[in-house]
């Protein structure tokens, strides 16, 4: 089962969410190849515990709309969740030609990053040989781990911006409300809202429509001086019937 048909061989998948700075704060790694992207988002901590309510609520606000969850930059197999932001797919205005170049960029941070990790660790990218799969798990964690306190060592500080609009009072970050010994029917029903307010797809179009608009306001008049910079200069030629 951990054999699937492009590869050929039998790997594990590495589900990774990285910042810009390189630091991996969060790795989900053993599963087997032949899943793809949604199989293992269905078992991934990041989600369970934000439907446990284990995870930290945060409130920020883009183009006038509040929110309350965060969210995870990510491709374009990814299901249209309220936790996640895509790309535009073909994009045609320049709105969304400048959002779609954004968002590709700082996704692109994840991949530099597994890129860092088997260029630094020669293990992680050739065969496991007999290694068991849980050798082979504590190996993976332990090169996140180096890796992580390599970054911490040459980086002079982490740039984890939560805040979209870069003012402090903008984001807030609550520690998680976890209730225990309480009636388990209020806490269920309670489990069935987050889940539902995680998969709102209604929600995922809304904060994809502001972080479009939002963008655009703070980057567009870059984008305009950008593309008359680049115009090509009006040639002068001469008519011999009407002059220049």
């Amino acid at each position: 089962m951990f054999t699937s048909g492009n590869k050929g061989v039998p790997t594990m998948i590495l589900e990774a969410v990285a910042t810009k700075s390189l630091r991996i704060w969060h790795a989900f790694f053993g599963t087997a190849e032949s899943q793809n992207d949604i199989n293992v988002l269905n078992k991934l901590p990041l989600i369970i515990q934000a439907i446990k309510g284990e995870t930290h609520t945060i409130h920020y606000n883009v183009n006038g709309t509040q929110y309350d969850m965060g969210y995870y930059l990510a491709d374009r197999i990814y299901p249209e969740w309220a936790v996640f932001v895509k790309t535009v797919s073909n994009p045609q205005s320049v709105e969304d030609k400048l959002y779609s170049s954004k968002q590709v960029g700082a996704r692109k941070d994840v991949e530099c990053v597994f890129g860092v990790l088997q260029a630094r660790f020669d293990i992680v990218r050739r065969p496991t040989r007999l290694w068991k799969q849980a050798d082979v798990i504590n190996i993976m964690q332990a090169c996140v781990i180096l890796h992580n306190m390599i970054v911490e060592d040459e980086k002079e500080s982490i740039r984890d911006v939560l805040d979209l609009n870069y003012k402090p009072s903008a984001t807030i970050v609550i520690p998680p409300e976890v209730h225990t010994n309480e009636n388990p029917n209020p806490i269920f029903a309670e489990a069935l809202r987050r889940n539902s307010a995680i998969k709102a797809q209604p929600t995922h179009r809304k904060l994809k429509t502001d972080l479009i608009e939002h963008i655009w306001q703070r980057y567009g008049n870059k984008e305009k001086r950008r593309a008359s910079a680049m115009l090509p200069a009006r040639v002068l030629f001469e008519d011999p019937h009407k002059g220049f």
